[in-house]
């Protein structure tokens, strides 16, 4: 479908990690019916794209399970820390890279297939479970140490064609099946000031001056219709939502803002397309007056969260009902719950880039 609206010349990819490499004397990667054929998969991709094919590979030498702590010692792990942080080609991860390369010849004969590194990072806490008796290991002190000898790196492989594009995890720390992960070179969006930063580096400061509000970021409930197009199309619908989430959160109705849209089927399959039919998007945002006395952030995000789908639906229908719209087929599918988002102005006429820029320089001048 993608090539006939003009994008025959796109790369395809599918993303592999460490696991695929165990292949054996027949099969260069991973085989194992049942489990994964990942290289059935690599052969039959390589086969019908061709040259178009992007292998993508992510390179981590944190979770290599082959590490252990320095010999004699029970929680030192400097001779580890000296093959995986550094980027010169007797380093883990051009050589791992390397190794990686030779495999895709293997199976295609080619030294020079595409070839895309999708993530490589090093975290700034956390453990690899034979590792975290090391303080070192996962810390700040490392992972600077990590990226800054990657952004010195200059791609080459020993013995091999360097890499097309490689692509570094990641900018912010995040949750990964509920587990936190920090490989970010900020801990939160809403932060001026990188993790790695030189000794004595002050980020931007934000304004001083009180906002007048608070803004809950743009969140979406998902609701089930007979018919997007209808419900979307009915005057007072976006009202009827608003008036749902209030009576859910308390917040005032002239403090919440809504857009109903219908999800794209353009390039749906036909069964997920006859599902979209009948899905309206419903995003949201709620503000809250600075020094209210009946709501606040918290509030109205524990509203949300101790809510449920079922009870919701309750209150669109009556909302619907008061409104005299109808109410057959409509219930609230997904709901979730939102998240403050703190205003950060900077101050001065200093642009946003520039600031980066800044803060980049000041983190690898030390």
């Amino acid at each position: 479908e993608f090539d006939n609206l003009g994008f025959g010349a796109v790369p395809v990819t599918s993303v592999f990690g460490g696991l695929a490499l165990a292949g054996n004397a027949t099969h260069p990667f991973y085989e194992a019916p049942g489990r994964a054929l990942v290289n059935m998969f690599l052969v039959n991709a390589t086969q019908r794209y061709g040259d178009r094919y992007a292998w993508t590979w992510t390179t981590y030498p944190y979770f290599d399970p082959n590490e252990q702590m320095d010999v004699g010692t029970s929680d030192r792990c400097d001779d580890a820390l000296s093959h995986s942080l550094c980027w010169e080609s007797t380093c883990d991860a051009p050589k791992s890279m390397a190794y990686t390369r030779r495999k895709m010849e293997k199976m295609t004969g080619k030294r020079d297939s595409i070839m895309w590194i999708g993530e490589t990072g090093w975290p700034s806490s956390g453990y690899t479970n034979a590792m975290k008796a090391c303080t070192y290991w996962a810390s700040n002190t490392s992972s600077q140490e990590y990226y800054r000898n990657f952004l010195q790196w200059d791609l080459g492989l020993p013995g091999e064609e360097p890499p097309d594009h490689v692509f570094y995890f990641t900018l912010r720390d995040a949750l990964n099946f509920g587990n936190g992960e920090h490989f970010g070179v900020i801990e939160q969006c809403v932060q001026t000031g990188c993790k790695l930063h030189s000794e004595g580096f002050q980020p931007p400061t934000t304004s001083t001056a009180p906002s007048s509000t608070s803004t809950l970021g743009v969140y979406n409930l998902m609701l089930t219709v007979s018919d997007c197009a209808t419900f979307v199309a009915q005057s007072g619908a976006e009202s009827v939502i608003k008036a749902a989430l209030a009576e859910a959160t308390s917040a005032d109705v002239g403090n919440i803002s809504v857009q109903l849209t219908c999800p794209s089927r353009r390039l749906a399959s036909a069964v997920l397309s006859r599902r979209l039919e009948t899905s309206v998007a419903a995003a949201y945002e709620i503000a809250i007056p600075a020094g209210s006395s009946t709501v606040n952030a918290a509030s109205v995000v524990n509203a949300i969260k101790s809510s449920s789908t079922t009870a919701m639906t309750g209150l669109v229908t009556k909302a619907l009902t008061a409104a005299n719209l109808p109410t057959t087929g409509v219930s609230v599918a997904t709901l979730l719950a939102p998240a403050e988002k703190v205003p950060v102005p900077f101050s001065g006429t200093t642009t946003t880039a520039n600031k980066f820029g800044s803060m980049l320089e000041n983190m690898m001048s030390k």
